[in-house]
């Protein structure tokens, strides 16, 4: 059973094409919830998944090294957002459009 929050679960099916690839990213992204981490471990794990768009090589890198610090990711995460007041902190839906949507500002 997985830990992930089901608009991350969708993002994921979007974003990543292959089954296996998908399944390895839910399951990784899942250890988050397991500790260890000065933020929330779903606003990290949306962060990930928005910072990597469907890249796997770059969503691994993300995955294992936090760019140095989790909150370093989220401000790079947060400032690629039309409205940045979410920090990731709410499901994608309810964050408005992202800057890598179409259409969005």
């Amino acid at each position: 059973m997985t830990r992930l929050p089901k608009d991350l679960q969708d993002r994921i099916e979007v974003a990543f094409v292959d089954e296996e690839t998908r399944r390895a990213v839910s399951t990784s992204l899942d250890k988050l919830w397991d500790g260890g981490i000065n933020v929330g471990a779903a606003q990290l794990a949306r962060a990930i998944v928005f910072l990597a768009d469907g890249d796997v090589d770059k969503f691994w890198e993300l995955r294992s090294r936090f760019m140095g610090d989790p909150r370093d990711l989220l401000c790079a995460a947060n400032a690629r957002l039309v409205n940045n007041e979410y920090w990731f902190s709410e499901p994608f839906s309810e964050m408005g459009p992202l800057k890598t949507d179409p259409g969005a500002g």
